[in-house]
């Protein structure tokens, strides 16, 4: 009974949220004379059984009317006895709210988790609605339980974790937990930073510009209200409620003239432009302001603050400026006016303590029923739900998958925290992170700049902020050392399209010119900023930039040693990348995995982000995606990579003939729509200017083979397998002579396999290859998208196509980085228990381990866009598969084997590490 009480309170709050009116509770008190004193039935936030039913006939579709009905009767009748409740046949938002939290959070000590039984709901909750009011709710009820009288300043650690023991313990073994994928920025708290900001600077035209960019392209437009209040109007109410609530709450002794200039131009119905207020007089002010009353007698007046309350929701221009910039002058001393001096205690970093601060007191006030409580609570429920708006357009919370889904949220991370504070949020970022775990090693990934001299700031400014964090854990007795920390600069893949069409200009142009400057500035560092870095990756979109754009500058920065400034010798830096979760279909993927492994020229010690690809069930995928629809030069692209791979590694598939025939098909037809407009006949005019500066002989060679058109698959393999090397080596794609380059310039081809330099002795390969990059006529037919229906024969042969490439990737001592929740929401996987680290890696998890194990480590990517904590990545695997039952509904895997098959991936994780040094564990 607990869990359904559980699910059903989690239903409801997210139902809350996700559906009310913010104008309709705007407007519930605006023809009511004493809005204090509605009717019942018009309360707000307070719900009755029926309006409970209709919140949750959609969402718990598990259950009929009638089951439902009687559901919601027995939840009703567990609140009857809450504090909160009056016996009104009405059930409190509130009371739900801390129902759920005494239910759900318990405290481990000094932390306060979440109930690891109940690990599914908490998911499905915070990363809909966020915990904030859930783990404040908690405090209150725990503090009020143990007599706490004095002052409390809420602490707790961004996304709590789980109260699994025996989880904890084997996290904190040995040398502890490493951490190999995080990007730093992504995983500050960026949303509850950003709404600190919008607290308390409501008349920034840079925040009302982003403000209205959001709401021009909102992420998830099903959870709002046709005719709600638009977001501009909402920031700047939610700005008044909240200094209401801390003149109420935190700061009593508020402003005569400020207050009574607020009311009476409300109640004036006259709210005027910016440009046109007046000064508001004194004897303007309403007439309880101005009777003589004391402070004391004032702040017994709930009517005064309740009326100004009701009158401010009820605009939609909420009030003049001079009244916002109040909040704008009280901000400047500091980051938040809410944030008292003493409330630092040595840590200005401390972005939440006056937020956390207000919302603790505005619940305690509500739970017990203290002085103004019911305008308290009117006020926190607004609240909540503004701020709940700005929440789900900057955390992802939205059902939808894919890179470009997410990379909508994680690119709001920054439009409204300046820079000027990065330091402070990178170390309240790390200071979390490391109090929380016993960490032997954290990877923090930041963006290179494209000159020395950026680097080496950027690493100095994000040293500084290591730094300020582990002097904190040192004063509370944790024993840390700065070198725990270190970086991994991770390139971008970005693709403009604009500037794809511009003529002489290979694939990709600005994106590698880019990484060859970053690249670079790595290479000519200062060796003590050099070596904090200990690797290179590559983060973004897969679609339009594959590994072959960085492959020179991922060889030359991993396989050449080189000197910094003063004549030392600084080691490669060690290589990571992404691939391998969202491409045009799983075939792509399979392919970017082939290529970053070939092209990269990925040894041991690499690894690779995500590869989700080599683990997702082929026919499951394609169940409902065959047709599928990418453009023509993937697809080509797709079917030569098979041909080529099945025959090179001599992967036993079903029905090979049949498979190859498909091939042999369907390359014809696409390098035809593709390329073969620049070799039928009709097209020697063109094609003699361009070869009319050649030599005769070579001129008749090339020319024979052009009218013969004796452009097969097999040669379109050898032009394939040169994607890894430098395009601008074959602008002169006539040359007949081998590709040489000195020593030096030697990482600009790829030599991973002994086919690659046959190619290169190909001139109507390199001709290919020039026409790939080059041609944009080529390149416009490529991305022109098609639908193909794959056939059996050749869903058949993906499954042995990814065991092959397991086993590929195990032999070359290459390790793969897991980020489960961030897998699970990118990658259309539609479990925990269905991530593919059980196929990667089974070894006493299973009974039957599999014959390829692969070196495995379990990582958050970007904390905050998830919601989630390396502890709790670990505890929500765990959790599912304990949940996973056979037909006889007996569990598949026992407890004990699935703690110490996480104990074996956290060691893994421990070896990954590029703390490590290249030729040893350390």
């Amino acid at each position: 009974m607990k869990r359904l009480h559980l699910s059903f309170s989690s239903e409801i709050l997210r139902a809350v949220y996700e559906t009310t009116s913010i104008r309709e509770c705007c407007e519930l008190f605006s023809d009511s004379p004493d809005p204090g004193r509605a009717a019942d039935d018009m309360r707000l936030g307070y719900y009755t059984q029926p309006q409970i039913a209709a919140l949750l006939r959609n969402r718990m579709s598990c259950y009929n009317q009638q089951q439902l009905n009687g559901y919601v009767s027995t939840f009703f009748d567990s609140l009857k006895d809450h504090p909160l409740q009056e016996g009104s046949g009405m059930v409190d938002f509130f009371s739900i709210l801390f129902h759920f939290a005494e239910q759900m959070v318990v405290r481990c000590e000094e932390q306060f988790c979440y109930q690891y039984e109940y690990s599914d709901i908490w998911l499905n909750t915070v990363r809909k609605i966020g915990e904030e009011l859930i783990v404040t709710a908690s405090m209150v009820i725990d503090d009020l339980k143990s007599g706490s009288s004095g002052k409390r300043y809420p602490d707790w650690s961004y996304c709590i974790n789980h109260n699994n023991y025996d989880l904890k313990v084997m996290l904190a073994r040995d040398r502890g937990v490493s951490e190999n994928h995080f990007h730093l920025r992504s995983s500050a708290q960026f949303f509850e930073i950003s709404w600190i900001y919008l607290m308390n600077h409501v008349t920034s035209g840079e925040n009302a510009k982003a403000i209205r960019m959001i709401q021009a392209h909102r992420l998830d437009p099903h959870s709002v209200q046709p005719g709600d209040e638009d977001l501009e109007t909402i920031w700047k109410k939610a700005a008044m409620l909240r200094l209401m609530l801390y003149y109420l709450l935190i700061h009593p002794e508020y402003d005569n003239e400020f207050w009574s200039g607020v009311l009476n131009e409300l109640y004036s119905g006259d709210v005027k432009e910016d440009d046109e207020t007046e000064q508001t007089s004194a004897s303007d002010a309403p007439e309880h302001l101005r009777d003589g009353q004391n402070e004391a007698e004032h702040r017994r007046q709930p009517s005064y603050f309740q009326r100004a309350f009701y009158r401010v929701v009820q605009y939609d221009n909420v009030i003049s400026l001079q009244h916002l910039l109040r909040i704008d002058a009280m901000a400047k001393s500091g980051i938040d006016y809410a944030k008292d001096d003493e409330d630092q205690n040595g840590r200005e970093w401390y972005f939440n303590d006056g937020e956390r601060k207000l919302i603790y007191e505005a619940l305690k006030t509500v739970y017990t029923k203290s002085e103004n409580s019911e305008t308290i609570r009117e006020m926190l429920f607004l609240y909540s739900l503004m701020k709940y708006r700005f929440y789900k357009e900057m955390v992802q919370t939205n059902d939808l998958g894919g890179f470009y889904n997410f990379d909508q949220f994680q690119s709001r991370k920054s439009l409204f925290i300046p820079w000027r504070n990065e330091c402070n949020v990178a170390t309240e970022t790390i200071y979390h992170e490391l109090k929380d775990l016993n960490f032997y090693s954290f990877e923090l990934r930041i963006y290179p700049e494209k000159t020395p001299e950026g680097i080496a700031n950027s690493i100095r400014l994000y040293d500084r902020a290591v730094r300020a964090a582990i002097e904190q854990l040192r004063n509370e007795e944790r024993d840390y050392t700065p070198d725990v920390c270190f970086f991994t600069m991770h390139f971008i893949k970005y693709y403009d399209e604009k500037k794809e069409t511009e003529p002489g200009q290979c694939r990709n142009w600005y994106i590698r010119r880019d990484v060859y400057q970053q690249a670079n500035a790595l290479l000519h560092l200062d060796g003590r900023i050099a070596e904090r870095i200990r690797g290179i990756d590559a983060a973004g979109s897969e679609m339009q930039v594959r590994p072959e754009v960085f492959a020179p500058e991922y060889r030359h920065l991993m396989h050449y040693s080189h000197r910094d400034t003063d004549n030392k010798q600084i080691q490669p830096y060690r290589g990571t990348y992404h691939v391998g979760e969202d491409n045009y279909d799983l075939l792509d993927g399979l392919r970017a995995i082939s290529e970053a492994l070939m092209f990269l020229d990925l040894r041991a010690g690499s690894r690779l982000g995500h590869a989700t690809a080599i683990g997702c069930n082929p026919q499951i995928y394609y169940q409902n995606r065959n047709p599928v629809s990418l453009p023509r030069q993937i697809f080509l692209d797709n079917i030569v990579w098979v041909y080529f791979f099945v025959r090179k590694y001599n992967v036993a598939v079903v029905d090979s003939a049949q498979l190859f025939d498909y091939i042999h098909r369907k390359f014809n037809e696409y390098f035809q729509s593709i390329y073969g407009v620049k070799f039928g006949r009709g097209h020697e005019e063109c094609f003699d200017l361009r070869i009319e500066s050649l030599p005769s002989e070579f001129k008749e060679y090339l020319y024979e083979d052009y009218c013969q058109t004796q452009y097969d698959i097999e040669t379109y393999l050898k032009a394939y397998l040169l994607r890894g090397d430098d395009p601008d080596l074959y602008v002169p794609f006539y040359s007949l002579d081998s590709v040489v380059l000195p020593h030096s310039d030697q990482y600009r081809i790829c030599n991973t396999m002994e086919e690659m330099q046959q190619a290169r002795n190909s001139v109507r390969a390199k001709y290919l290859y020039y026409l790939y990059h080059y041609d944009p006529e080529i390149r416009e037919r490529g991305n022109v998208f098609q639908k193909e229906k794959l056939p059996e024969c050749f869903l058949n042969c993906l499954a042995p196509i990814q065991n092959a490439l397991r086993k590929q990737i195990s032999q070359a001592g290459i390790s793969i980085e897991t980020n489960p929740s961030s897998n699970l929401m990118i990658a259309h996987l539609s479990s925990y228990a269905d991530h593919p680290i059980t196929m990667f890696y089974d070894y006493g998890l299973s009974r039957e381990c599999g014959d390829i194990q692969l070196n495995v480590s379990v990582n958050t990517d970007n904390k905050s866009v998830f919601t989630t904590t390396l502890s709790n990545e670990y505890a929500y695997l765990m959790y599912y598969l304990e949940k996973q039952e056979t037909g006889q509904e007996r569990p598949v895997y026992s407890r004990m084997s699935i703690l110490n098959w996480l104990d074996q991936i956290r060691r893994m994780g421990n070896e990954q590490s590029f703390r490590n040094p290249i030729n040893g564990c350390g």
